[in-house]
This record gives structure tokens, C-alpha cells and sequence, in this order.
């Protein structure tokens, strides 16, 4: 990933919900108490995620557990 150098040491947030389990809440609590821990257990200053910008219910949830838009990227995959 080309990322700018103070992202590199941060850690990643991300969730995968197969589709016949979204809009259920198991994304948003589950990615809560996650960063939940992280605040409390580990002290950490940040996290980011990277979300595809068509994939508009990620940026939703991500907007709602209080992520804002960094930066745009382009990301290759293995396969391209």
C-alpha cells in the first residue's frame, strides 16, 4: 500500500459482513467495542481504515463511528 509514512505504524480498522448479515448492527457493535478496547486497553492515538469509494454503507459506518475523509488513494490488488 503506498501510504503516507504516518499511517504506516497506525493500526487498521476493517469489517466484512456477508450480505444476508448487513444492516443487522453486527458491524457497527462489533467495530465499537473494538475501538473500545483499543482506547482503553491500548492507548493508541489513532486508527484508519481504507474503504473503497463506491462502497457507500462502509463510509457510512465509518462516518458514524466518528472516522472523517483523510486522504484519496489508489489501491492495487494481487489479481490486477
Amino acid at each position: 500500500r503506498d501510504l503516507p509514512h504516518r499511517y504506516q505504524k497506525l493500526p487498521e480498522m476493517g469489517w466484512i459482513v456477508t450480505p444476508s448479515k448487513q444492516r443487522q448492527g453486527f458491524a457497527s457493535e462489533s467495530a465499537r467495542r473494538a475501538l473500545d478496547w483499543m482506547d482503553e486497553d491500548r492507548e493508541l492515538p489513532e486508527t484508519y481504515c481504507i474503504i473503497d469509494p463506491q462502497n457507500a454503507k462502509s463510509i457510512q459506518l465509518a462516518e458514524t463511528l466518528g472516522y472523517r475523509f483523510g486522504m484519496l488513494t489508489t489501491f492495487l490488488r494481487n489479481d490486477e
